[in-house]
């Protein structure tokens, strides 16, 4: 099963479906993740200038009926209650040894990517980065896949929370996926991932990856 997510603030969201026919990146060295987490991936982002921080969540599994894939967000939203937090949480310390170069082996993607489209490169921000691995860890401890946290709303809000300011942002989210090479595939074979990816409004990203879930945060 192969899930992906991407998240932008846009008050007319699509849902995107991963593709089998993908193109292929250049392959990197495949790392552990457990084999029980399903694929998946979704996103969403804000238009520029817009008003709001409307979001949908985009979270369609391959042989996953829409429905089941659409519980969780509607039990998280109806019984886990929402608490604001006037600072955000440090990170958990990580324990898988391949974390950081996963993230820079996406990242680098990320750039060679908008490269070939002839856009400039993301910098790395380390409040998006701490954000990003947050988002990952709690969406792994709390065993939910959604652009919505219980703990702290959309990605949106959760940029407001950890003091973050932009004019457009967006997310990606995946999980399951056993290399960055595999998960920026997927991303990129996906309009509404890629267009967070190639987004020319964005100058800063955020890339974590936990136990099996990766989290692209992006502002500009």
């Amino acid at each position: 099963m192969l899930l992906a997510s991407g998240c932008a603030s846009n008050p007319n969201l699509t849902t995107e479906q991963m593709t089998d026919n993908q193109s292929r990146l250049a392959p990197i060295a495949r790392h552990h993740i457990p084999a029980a987490i399903p694929k998946q991936a979704s996103s969403v982002s804000t238009l520029e200038g817009a008003e709001g921080s409307s979001y949908q969540t985009l979270q369609n599994a391959r042989n996953i009926p829409e429905e089941n894939s659409s519980w969780l967000d509607r039990f998280i939203r109806d019984h886990v209650p929402y608490r604001s937090q006037s600072s955000p949480p440090s990170p958990k310390p990580r324990t898988f040894a391949e974390t950081a170069d996963n993230e820079n082996q996406v990242l680098n993607l990320v750039n060679m990517a908008r490269a070939n489209a002839g856009l400039p490169p993301l910098s790395e921000s380390s409040r998006l980065t701490d954000m990003a691995l947050t988002k990952a860890q709690e969406m792994d401890s709390r065993n939910y896949f959604s652009h919505y946290s219980p703990t702290f709303g959309s990605p949106f809000d959760m940029m407001a929370s950890f003091g973050i300011d932009y004019r457009s942002a967006g997310e990606n989210i995946a999980q399951g996926q056993a290399s960055p090479a595999e998960v920026v595939e997927q991303w990129m074979s996906s309009p509404q991932h890629r267009s967070n990816i190639l987004n020319r409004s964005y100058s800063l990203v955020g890339i974590a990856y936990y136990n099996g879930k990766w989290v692209q945060e992006f502002v500009g």
